[in-house]
């Protein structure tokens, strides 16, 4: 028996790879992915279960650092979501028979900046 709102599997991999890039410069790259398969719907009516399940779907993401061997600074940029997959991370509804689905986050990527004192 499925669960609701539960996935049968979902899984994470992480990659990571770090090289000198100079005599006190470290960098590294990462990689990761996740998955998540489809869920059954909410135990109730076949509406709602209909309404409430969701596809399964996986996310890749990678990130570079480069940063001094002092740790003191760090600079990071990073991708999540890169191939732009739609996804639908809820649903909810209300008793007048109306649903929402809350969509997960779109492609994003950033510039993480760090310093340590």
């Amino acid at each position: 028996m499925d669960r609701p709102n539960t996935p049968s599997w979902s899984g994470n991999l992480r990659a990571r790879y770090e090289t000198s890039v100079s005599s006190n410069l470290q960098a590294a790259f990462m990689v990761d992915y996740s998955y998540r398969d489809d869920s059954s719907g909410f135990i109730g009516s076949e509406v709602d279960e209909a309404f409430f399940a969701k596809d399964g779907y996986g996310l890749l993401g990678a990130r570079v650092t480069l940063e001094p061997d002092d740790g003191r600074w760090a600079v990071a940029l990073w991708g999540k979501n890169l191939g732009d997959k739609e996804y639908v991370r809820s649903t909810t509804g209300d008793d007048l028979g109306d649903y929402m689905d809350i969509m997960g986050r779109p492609r994003s990527y950033g510039v993480d900046l760090t310093y340590s004192w």
